[in-house]
């Protein structure tokens, strides 16, 4: 008994281990908050929450068991939304004949946006988006006919805006920079050069405000780092403290 006291007396504690474990946790946590990349923010601009709001069909169910920042910048991407919506967007037409001949035929900003211009036109759907859309438009449809690929084909074809949005933003920001690079030279007539200025103004308001809104949807992870950290490793500590001898 008295032998059997003495050897649980020389025991080494595990609590210096699990508290080393704790301290270590802590300052990889710390390495880890300070150092490592932070989480990747949940929208990356702007214009990516106003195109979550837009595409979803049930606001009240975006923002459920969202936390409060996030239900903050969706009710005003939403407040944002809804004024893109009243202003009168370029047409295809419109974004695709502007005026570059203002222009030298060499300059760099000018051949950007025709190439551009020429993509989206060239652009045609795969037999994978044609048989997408076709069946989207014939939902209780058993078979996809050729007739209906057809009416698919002219659907895509009648909004490149929404199965095209890579290249019809690569016109978008081509034509950007035409205007810029054009100064005072006219590159859109009349009503559309109305509607590209509306849309720049509601742009840069709508980054404004959205802007502080997004940045506190960030999931930062230094409480998560310091946390976890401290707590597997502690636990650490407490599986590699040594085992009692036995004699």
């Amino acid at each position: 008994m008295t032998d059997e006291i003495a050897v649980q007396g020389q025991r080494p504690s595990p609590l210096p281990y699990a508290l080393g474990g704790a301290a270590i946790g802590g300052a990889a946590g710390y390495f880890g908050a300070n150092y490592l990349p932070a989480k990747k923010p949940m929208y990356e601009s702007y214009q990516d929450i106003i195109k979550e709001v837009q595409d979803t069909t049930d606001f009240s169910k975006l923002t459920e068991g969202k936390s409060d920042a996030v239900k903050d910048a969706l009710n005003e991407a939403k407040t944002q939304s809804e004024g893109l919506a009243k202003l009168e967007k370029l047409s295809f037409e419109e974004l695709t004949s502007a005026k570059v001949d203002v222009l030298d035929a060499e300059n760099a900003v000018r051949k950007e946006y025709e190439t551009a211009v020429k993509a989206l036109k060239e652009k045609a759907p795969d037999d994978e988006l044609i048989e997408k859309v076709a069946k989207e438009l014939n939902k209780d449809a058993k078979d996809i006919t050729e007739d209906m690929k057809t009416q698919a084909k002219n659907a895509i074809n009648a909004d490149r805006k929404k199965y095209f949005e890579k290249e019809y933003k690569a016109v978008e920001e081509a034509l950007d920079k035409v205007v810029k690079e054009a100064g005072d030279k006219k590159v859109l007539d009349g009503a559309a050069e109305t509607k590209y200025n509306a849309l720049k103004e509601w742009g840069t308001k709508a980054e404004e405000a959205l802007k502080p809104l997004l940045e506190k949807c960030k999931t930062g992870n230094k409480l998560l780092w310091a946390g976890v950290g401290a707590a597997v490793l502690a636990i650490a500590g407490l599986l590699i403290a040594p085992k009692s001898k036995k004699d």
